[in-house]
């Protein structure tokens, strides 16, 4: 057991024994480019942190398969064990079932981890570390905080019935079989152990600002203590009487003096070292560290989607509200007739087609993201179970079926309400080709417009964790990006450095392809003689394309893209979509894996800030040998 005055002391002790911080002159806590900071041996030891975030919508059963299909994906047999034809998929559920019943979750194994009480979900947080078979010291950071003294005591005491369970079933195997067999040794950092807790413990660690203050046997302690002059009192706690002695740093001064305990340091047999050391036989464990790209991808891909699926009252208010909103807008707008002097009306109809749409799907996907940002540092920094890649592209296709969805709806509102181009039976003129492909061309459209705003969410959720500030932000950004279109601004009254700022505005691309998409091959109706005086420039126009001619600046007629115009915007928009995706993975890249350093970033990626220059006049083979002292130095510091 640890024991210490401040509670940064331990966590961070915690995380840098777990390998998940290094040591630094400030409050650094990452995992230096991405890899391990130690040796390899460093890989048996696991850190279960003091704050737990979950994925709260799926089960314990499934939240512990989806750890193991990433831990124990290239699951190895140990090498005196005959040749089984046992699927990969049925050794990781029966390790799932067997550490299920290890911490007593059986009985919430169906239950959604959003449902679990705190001393469950301590256990579950637990349970992810013990899939590791080769996990050999397991650390244990504050596993009482928050929970109330009779559940702290239930999760130390399942805590240590296990370790016993696992010591006597090794005893018994070393008994029949001659063979070392390894165990796992359980570290806690604890900052007020009750009594029953206490006696629990073997041996404690006491540490006051980063100083040992006592090492040795738990039960020891108090008469290690008397022996040094203070004096403890009857019926109280040992582990309070040495924390506030600690608290005063007289005393403290007094027994870091004495602080090498009068009894024999812990052996390095008892700490469990020994359970370290190679006994010649290859054990379960899980091959290279991580699981293949794609793979990677699979699992978050499935559990977004499942997690998406089962958030059933979000999804189901958001299809109501949005269908509750186009019912309205389509009685509104129903039927609008193709009359010149109605042309703001279908032009204000086009324009909500793209603005809703826009915003939903900004907003959904920022949302999302900056309340997953806890669970991304935790799963990819400290359980380390996936790269930052596969989470993007496995988050963003998770979601994609469910905000396929909106499209779809917005699609079928517009064509079969509002009727721009009319529809078949009703309108004579108007085919079933030429009505679905307006259909199918809108709903590709749409489609380009919801991925473009999400990649726009994506790249706001990636700047800032803070959801206040990431709202506010993406407001700034959505907002004056709806001026830079044809119906807002009259564009020709930019100025002409400001003009092609358009070309990388979300409004610009979505908002003309959706104008061009409802006023193209439309045959306006004429004006009677009264609409002729009161509205003499609107009955000037015979068709769709002159009004966007006249009112976005869009000539389909000599504009080289022509009828193309649509598909151009399509490809701007999924273009569009994939930069800000890729500004999103560089930012949380930088964030994440470089802990917000831009030198950590340049060393990244191969170029140190102090070679770049002298590179530049370097030959290539000398550049490659910079690349290869640099590789060294960096692998002999890790080791």
């Amino acid at each position: 057991m640890l024991a210490a005055q401040i509670l940064p002391g331990s966590e961070s002790f915690s995380e840098a024994s777990g390998g998940i911080a290094v040591g630094g002159s400030g409050d650094s806590s990452f995992v230096p480019y991405g890899r391990y900071p130690f040796s390899e041996k460093v890989r048996v030891v696991s850190l279960v942190e003091q704050q737990d975030f979950f994925e709260n919508n799926v089960t314990v059963q499934e939240h512990l398969m989806f750890h193991a299909r990433l831990r124990l994906w290239n699951h190895m047999r140990s090498s005196n064990e005959p040749e089984t034809t046992v699927p990969l998929a049925a050794l990781q559920s029966q390790r799932v079932k067997e550490v299920l019943e290890r911490l007593r979750l059986e009985h919430c194994a169906e239950r959604r981890v959003g449902y679990l009480s705190g001393g469950e979900r301590k256990r579950l947080s637990i349970a992810e570390e013990l899939l590791n078979e080769s996990v050999k010291i397991l650390l244990v950071d504050e596993p009482c905080t928050g929970l109330d003294s009779t559940v702290a005591r239930e999760v130390v005491e399942i805590l240590f019935g296990m370790q016993e369970k696992d010591s006597s079933e090794n005893q018994s195997k070393n008994n029949s079989t001659n063979k070392t067999q390894r165990s796992t040794t359980i570290l806690f950092t604890i900052h007020q152990p009750s009594s029953l807790i206490y006696r629990r413990f073997r041996n404690v660690y006491f540490m006051g600002k980063g100083d040992c203050c006592y090492f040795g046997a738990a039960d020891a302690m108090a008469g290690c203590l008397s022996a040094k002059g203070f004096s403890f009192p009857d019926g109280y706690n040992a582990a309070e009487f040495a924390l506030e002695l600690i608290q005063d740093d007289e005393k403290r001064e007094r027994l870091l003096k004495g602080c090498v305990s009068s009894h024999e340091r812990i052996s390095e047999e008892k700490l469990g070292t020994d359970n370290m050391s190679a006994d010649g036989t290859k054990t379960t464990g899980t091959g290279t560290r991580s699981p293949p790209w794609f793979v990677q991808v699979r699992e978050i891909h499935w559990r977004t989607h499942r997690a998406r699926l089962r958030r059933r009252f979000e999804t189901w208010l958001t299809l109501y509200c949005n269908s509750a909103l186009l019912l309205l807008t389509g009685w509104i707008f129903f039927r609008v007739p193709a009359h010149p002097r109605l042309k703001n009306t279908r032009n204000g109809a086009a324009f909500f087609f793209f603005v809703h749409p826009q915003f939903s799907a900004a907003f959904e996907a920022m949302i999302n993201l900056v309340h997953g940002s806890r669970l991304l540092r935790r799963e990819l920094l400290t359980k380390r179970l996936y790269s930052l890649s596969a989470y993007m592209v496995g988050r963003a296709t998770g979601e994609l079926p469910i905000s396929s969805l909106f499209p779809l709806l917005f699609t079928t509102a517009a064509c079969f309400l509002v009727q721009f181009h009319g529809i078949p039976l009703i309108d004579d003129e108007v085919t079933a080709a030429f009505f679905f492909e307006k259909f199918f061309t809108l709903l590709i459209v749409s489609w380009s417009v919801m991925l473009a705003a999400n990649g726009m969410g994506a790249l706001v959720a990636a700047i800032s964790e803070d959801h206040d500030v990431a709202v506010s932000l993406l407001i700034m950004i959505l907002v004056p990006m709806l001026l830079l279109n044809g119906y807002m601004l009259d564009l020709a009254l930019l100025p002409v450095w400001l003009r092609p700022v358009r070309l990388v505005s979300l409004a610009y691309w979505g908002f003309n392809g959706i104008a061009v998409w409802a006023w193209q091959d439309v045959r306006l109706e004429s004006c009677s003689a009264a609409d002729a005086l009161e509205f003499p420039a609107d009955c000037s126009f015979r068709t769709g394309e002159e009004i966007l001619r006249q009112n976005f600046g869009i000539d389909l007629a000599e504009d080289e893209l022509g009828p193309d115009y649509v598909w151009t915007c399509v490809f701007a928009l999924l273009l569009f979509a994939a930069i800000t995706r890729s500004c999103a993975f560089c930012r949380a890249y930088l964030r994440y894996m470089c802990n917000d350093s831009l030198p950590v970033f340049a060393e990244k990626v191969g170029l140190e800030c102090h070679d770049m220059c002298r590179c530049w006049n370097w030959n290539k083979t000398d550049c490659m040998t910079q690349q290869v002292l640099r590789y060294s130095r960096r692998k002999t510091i890790n080791e």
